[in-house]
């Protein structure tokens, strides 16, 4: 089996409200190109890629996969809208950007990327099927690097939307996302994908990690709704863990149905580790 490391991880969130055009100011100064005819969905794709260090640099044979909760939702709702309200057909605009399959198809062409290509889409576990799926695919031999990320945006109105997805008490919605980039040959990783494992209980991945090993799972984080973020915020946490880079061993626990649970261990990394 092929050892996978986490290279690099970022992460970008703004508020519902952040203008578009600030943000595609800040994608052409980061990519240094500049696109057209793309929506926001797309653009907080972009955007949160090209966050990632040395992004401009990776291997173009990389894999890309990408998790989402509710896609591109808010051109869904215009041409849903276009359809049902106006009695129109959807313009062709609106029609092709409603596909969140398209905001993969760009950000592979802005990076040049040639490698395998997927959206998985997870109403409770968006980007850890992602991981889990990308973890796999790279142990199997199928890639030797991938990057891996999610999306989410918000629809108006937005309070009919907060209500909808289950967020009518929160104050603020943050859209965005996070993206970390993995490797079966890095240079000076930040942390090793050690396990990735499927239980039928909580109770059973407790006693399986030894005691030592830090728990990152939505149960344990009461405030888990207050962060806004409309994705996983699990996966928020779990990405906040590597930046932090404290402690050693880290199990991401999310549950992905009524009885199955997903755990990926991670072991945090110095030069000293890897080397």
């Amino acid at each position: 089996m092929k050892k996978v490391y986490i290279e690099s991880v970022t992460s970008l969130m703004c508020t519902s409200d952040h203008p578009s055009a600030d943000l595609k100011k800040e994608l052409e100064v980061l990519s240094t190109q500049k696109f057209r005819r793309i929506n926001r969905y797309i653009l907080l794709g972009l955007c949160g890629v090209f966050n990632l260090p040395e992004i401009n640099h990776v291997d173009k044979s990389s894999a890309l996969y990408i998790g989402t909760k509710n896609g591109c939702i808010s051109e869904t709702v215009s041409m849903l809208g276009q359809i049902y309200r106006d009695e129109l057909l959807p313009m062709p605009f609106t029609f092709i950007g409603s596909s969140t399959n398209m905001a993969s198809y760009h950000i592979a062409n802005a990076l040049g990327l040639h490698g395998g290509n997927y959206t998985l889409s997870h109403r409770y576990a968006p980007f850890e099927c992602a991981l889990d799926m990308a973890y796999w695919d790279m142990v199997e031999g199928k890639s030797n690097s991938a990057i891996v990320g999610c999306i989410d945006e918000a629809a108006l109105p937005l309070e009919a939307f907060k209500e909808v997805v289950g967020m009518g008490d929160v104050a603020e919605l943050y859209e965005g996302g996070y993206w970390l980039s993995l490797t079966t040959h890095a240079n000076n990783p930040i942390a090793e994908v050690v396990e990735s494992k499927r239980f039928k209980t909580f109770a059973q991945v407790e006693a399986y990690l030894p005691r030592e090993v830090k728990i990152i799972h939505d149960d344990s984080y009461p405030d888990n709704q207050s962060r806004g973020y409309i994705g996983s915020n699990s996966g928020l946490m779990f990405v906040e863990a590597l930046q932090e880079g404290v402690d050693e061993q880290i199990a991401y626990v999310t549950q992905l149905g009524q009885h199955q649970f997903l755990m990926l261990m991670v072991k945090s990394l110095s030069v000293n580790d890897y080397n």
